[in-house]
């Protein structure tokens, strides 16, 4: 998560021979229980030594492909991605695409959520935040159906800061309170005030520096006392962002100073980077832009084995204004423009205002007094665009505060008469025995609409199967096939796959029909259905659309697979014996194929181009293949 709000277990000191020693009983073999306390350290080692965490996930994995536990890859995939988004993206992505396809065979849904949650942070980290918060906004409603508590407080934190970041206060505080609710509710204290540091950066985005202060300044406290290294760094970098904007430069610098000690004690290089960045903000304030570039200089190496792009585009606006004051200008104006540039891509709003107030001060000093002029009217719209923003998102903030205080006084006014209530009930219990005998009829009754949900939740799920399929054909249904090509599409476009479509029709139908009747039509349907199954790979999807027309999806297939199967289909089809309705009746069948495209917004789209192929093929003569790309 851009910002150094990680969320992450505490830190312990662990070394290689005893994780070594813990992977196998005393006999040497490998169990469920001794990878998952494997896995369990990597979690508390992933702050204080993120190559140790690899190491021991990598040590679980390597143990998984002897003996399979899906769950513990599961988990091991997913902190595997969380350890490599900042040193190996493109691995990262390897470890969402595998747990997205473990996650469909796992009984608990919550796991495609954290995937999906990972690979929002990936994106974020390539400074695609509008995509990230796409992918968050996807986990928060798969956990939320899933009820998986954890997953969801993960994905709501994660939504929760990247909406804080491009401007979105009140939505970002609300996820994020949600998010600590759920924190504490499961009993991660951790997590949760990792979260309040987080609340606490939105007060400092909305300018409530003051509030952001106390805040901070209380984390530091309780971090202190716990001796936690890196959340005290991390929290110390905060409060120093804190006292910079309320331009208590003496004390932001000393904030810094003890946020670089506090991860250069860990080797945490992120943390180091940020931390000097801030002192070079800090000096570049107080005038010393010789020292700022030294502070400067040493972050950025980190800044960019990290992937971190906002943070290196806060270094280089910073060297920008460091060189200016030097005045050399040129160099000035190169990392101004590299830092407006990854500004932009960003949507990060405070950092342009500072980068076009720095770039009006750069022009004005070389008496470039357009480019002066155009720089500071970029300023003052998002000055204004900020000020407005603040203050509506201030607005709707006091919105949800009256809204949730209310909903708490309700809360309590509930429980209160709920109290009463059963203490009337409990004195009416004392005072006639015969309510022993109510209490018995309600249990009886109410294990009869147990009963009875249960009986109507079966029948709903036969019934759900019986909507979802093809009556005559047993194949599934247009609604059925049409919603899962429609989802092949979404899957399409998030992960570039692959999906092919083919649309098949029998030839000369409606004449087989007026000739031999319905009868025999259904029953020259089910054998085409039957041929269908025979030649069909396992992961194909095949559906009849209606009438003599059938719809089969091919996940990840190019054209070449494709036109092979429904070569196959067209052989099946035209292969059927029919001798016991004819001895000369025949059956063949036209098949039209394309390709699921970037551009394909509807499933319409894709139809259309398969079922064109589909006319051409009727045209040339039927019994053939044809395919528009």
């Amino acid at each position: 998560m851009i910002g150094l709000l990680l969320l992450a277990p505490l830190v312990l000191s662990l070394s290689l021979p005893a994780w070594s020693k813990q992977a196998a009983d005393p006999a040497g073999s490998v169990t469920g229980d001794n990878l998952a306390a494997l896995l369990d350290q990597a979690e508390q080692a992933k702050r204080s030594d993120a190559e140790l965490a690899v190491k021991l996930t990598s040590q679980v994995i390597d143990a998984l492909q002897q003996h399979p536990d899906a769950e513990l890859e599961l988990r091991a995939r997913f902190l595997r991605c969380d350890e490599l988004i900042a040193g190996a993206p493109a691995k990262a992505r390897e470890e969402v695409e595998r747990g997205l396809q473990l996650a469909k065979q796992s009984m608990r849904d919550g796991w495609r959520a954290g995937f999906l949650s990972c690979l929002g942070n990936i994106l974020e980290f390539e400074g695609k935040n509008t995509e990230a918060e796409q992918q968050y906004s996807d986990a928060v409603a798969i956990a939320e159906v899933a009820q998986d508590h954890h997953m969801l407080a993960h994905a709501l934190y994660q939504r929760g800061y990247i909406r804080g970041v491009a401007g979105n206060y009140s939505g970002g505080l609300a996820d994020l309170q949600r998010s600590h609710g759920l924190y504490e509710k499961i009993n991660k204290p951790v997590h949760a005030r990792t979260v309040i540091n987080s609340i606490a950066t939105l007060y400092n985005r909305m300018g409530d520096f003051a509030q952001a202060r106390q805040y901070y300044e209380r984390s530091v406290r309780l971090l202190e006392a716990e001796n936690e290294p890196s959340d005290l760094g991390i929290a110390l970098h905060n409060l120093g962002r804190t006292l910079e904007n309320l331009a208590l430069y003496d004390d932001a610098q000393k904030a810094f100073e003890r946020a670089l000690a506090a991860h250069l004690s860990i080797g945490y290089d992120r943390g180091v980077a940020y931390a000097r960045r801030g002192l070079g903000s800090v000096l570049n304030a107080r005038l010393q832009p010789e020292q700022a570039l030294k502070e400067l200089d040493l972050a950025m190496p980190l800044a960019r084995s990290s992937n971190d792009n906002r943070l290196q585009a806060q270094i280089q606006l910073q060297r920008g204004i460091a060189l200016r004051q030097l005045k050399r200008y040129r160099e000035a104006r190169a990392e101004l423009d590299l830092a407006l540039a990854a500004f932009k891509q960003i949507r990060a709003q405070h950092e342009l205002r500072d980068t076009y107030a720095a770039m009006a001060t750069l022009n004005a000093e070389l008496e470039n007094w357009r480019a002066a002029y155009e720089a500071h009217v970029s300023l003052k719209q998002i000055a204004d665009q900020l000020a407005t923003g603040q203050r509506d998102q201030q607005l709707a903030l006091i919105k949800v505060q009256f809204d949730t205080r209310y909903q708490e006084q309700q809360n309590r006014a509930l429980e209160k008469e709920k109290a009463a209530v059963e203490q009337a009930l409990a004195q009416e219990q004392r005072a006639n025995r015969l309510q022993v005998i109510v209490i018995v009829l309600g249990a009886l009754v109410l294990l009869l609409l147990v009963f009875a949900i249960w009986r109507q939740w079966r029948n709903s799920r036969k019934l759900q199967a019986m909507a979802m399929t093809d009556e005559l054909t047993g194949l599934a249904n247009r609604r059925r096939v049409l919603a899962t090509l429609d989802a092949m599409r979404q899957s399409h476009r998030a992960t570039e796959r692959q999906v092919a479509v083919l649309i098949a029709d029998l030839d000369h139908f409606k004449l087989l029909n007026d000739s031999w009747g319905h009868l025999v039509g259904d029953k020259v349907l089910k054998r085409v259905a039957a041929a269908f199954r025979t030649v069909v790979r396992e992961q194909d999807v095949l559906g009849r659309l209606g009438g003599e027309e059938f719809l089969l999806l091919l996940p990840s297939t190019d054209k070449t697979e494709a036109l092979q199967v429904a070569e196959r289909v067209r052989g099946a089809v035209a292969a059927i014996d029919l001798t016991d309705i004819d001895p000369g009746l025949k059956q063949t069948i036209s098949l039209g194929g394309t390709s699921c495209k970037v551009g394909d917004e509807q499933i319409g789209h894709i139809l259309a181009r398969a079922d064109a192929a589909l006319y051409s093929a009727k045209e040339q003569g039927r019994n053939r293949v044809l395919w528009q790309d």
